[in-house]
């Protein structure tokens, strides 16, 4: 759009030049409207070069972005549906907790600062989602904290294990929000998401399988409502 923009404003400036000169009666004006029209042509030509690397930054930026978030979202997805969606059923210990600590952000942390590039609702989606993962994370590590050499392998209490399956839980619908808004004019979304849930499933029980990872996300928030 920006770049039609452009070419029309050229186009115009070009029209002016020819009347311009044409009616001009001295080479000296004719001399500075070709002198005028060429910095118009090169300004022009300037911008559009940037507006088309800002447009290419946009689309790589939101399939990376896109990739890993794919991922983490799929971890937390396959881990609450096998581990933590009935919490009462369950008894961990500090060892056992520590393996379901989500993974760090590698990309995430190092966009950051051009992550507003990618327009307000997709930088909104990805940025609650990772403070949702952070709150989970955190929430295991006081655990894993307060413990002691007697308590690492005694069970963890159920009101604490409550509160880490609440927090799996809101990392749910804030990573399918998230999966929604960065995955618009990706083609190859659905098969990112795809291998990023498969790696998992092949991990161990995969009853969903057949589902899609946003079908198993739905899913999961549908029956915590």
């Amino acid at each position: 759009m920006r770049t039609k923009f452009i070419a029309v404003v050229l186009v115009i400036a070009s029209l002016l030049f020819v009347a311009f000169t044409w009616f001009s009666p001295t080479g000296h004006i004719q001399n500075a409207g070709f002198l005028l029209l060429g910095s118009i042509i090169a300004v022009g030509k300037t911008h559009a070069i940037e507006w088309e690397k800002k447009r290419a930054r946009v689309i790589e930026l939101s399939r990376i972005l896109h990739i890993e978030l794919s991922n983490l979202v799929a971890r937390s997805c396959y881990d609450y549906e096998n581990s933590w969606s009935n919490i009462q059923s369950k008894s961990y210990n500090v060892v056992h907790l520590q393996k379901f600590s989500p993974s760090g952000a590698v990309v995430y942390p190092a966009v950051a600062s051009e992550i507003a590039l990618i327009g307000a609702e997709s930088a909104l989606a990805i940025v609650q989602f990772h403070y949702r993962l952070d709150a989970l994370r955190r929430e295991m590590a006081n655990i894993v904290k307060d413990a002691n050499e007697k308590t690492t392998m005694a069970p963890i209490e159920k009101s604490a294990l409550k509160l880490v399956a609440l927090r799996f839980e809101q990392t749910l619908p804030a990573g399918l929000e998230a999966l929604e808004k960065l995955s618009s004019g990706n083609a190859d979304a659905e098969k990112i998401e795809a291998a990023a849930i498969r790696h998992y499933d092949a991990a161990g029980n995969a009853a969903n399988s057949e589902f899609t990872l946003r079908e198993r996300l739905k899913q999961s928030i549908k029956e915590n409502v």
